[in-house]
């Protein structure tokens, strides 16, 4: 595997977790409770937090983070907090406005609740991802061809 692919998906796997790891705690709680669930319920109970937030953090990612990506190294600003404050945009913008597509001016308050988990994956993908960018210092462009190779 490729490093720019398990720095990927490590930034991905960090941020879906601070997306979607609080709202773990209240299905761990429900999960819990409920004694009627079969093992099967429980798990799917248990890591549907994490399942979503990563169904949003993958292609945001990919859709937002990689052309962004691009760019930054082209401008030659591939700082960890320039990518932390734009994963930390996209965030509050991404989860509002599906939420909004979805369910129209009734969803605007849970899709304002909704930005700050949202915020907080974006930040931790942007800047996990940014870590690395910025570790590789200048950049040579026929390397990355290579490695995409």
């Amino acid at each position: 595997m490729p490093p720019s692919a398990k720095h990927a998906l490590r930034a991905m796997l960090f941020g879906s977790l601070a997306g979607g790891g609080p709202f773990m705690l209240i299905t761990v709680a429900i999960a819990f409770e409920s004694s009627s669930n079969s093992l099967t319920e429980t798990l799917a109970l248990l890591f549907m937090p994490l399942l979503i937030a990563a169904a949003i953090v993958v292609p945001a990612f990919l859709l937002i983070g990689l052309p962004l990506t691009a760019l930054y190294r082209r401008q030659n600003m591939e700082k960890r907090r320039i990518y932390g404050f734009s994963g930390l945009i996209t965030g509050l913008l991404v989860p509002f406005a599906i939420v909004t597509i979805i369910m129209g001016e009734l969803g605007v308050g849970f899709a304002a609740l909704l930005s700050l988990p949202g915020a907080l994956a974006g930040f931790i993908t942007g800047f996990v991802w940014g870590g690395w960018r910025e570790s590789l210092g200048t950049f040579d462009t026929d390397a990355l061809s290579r490695e995409f190779e």
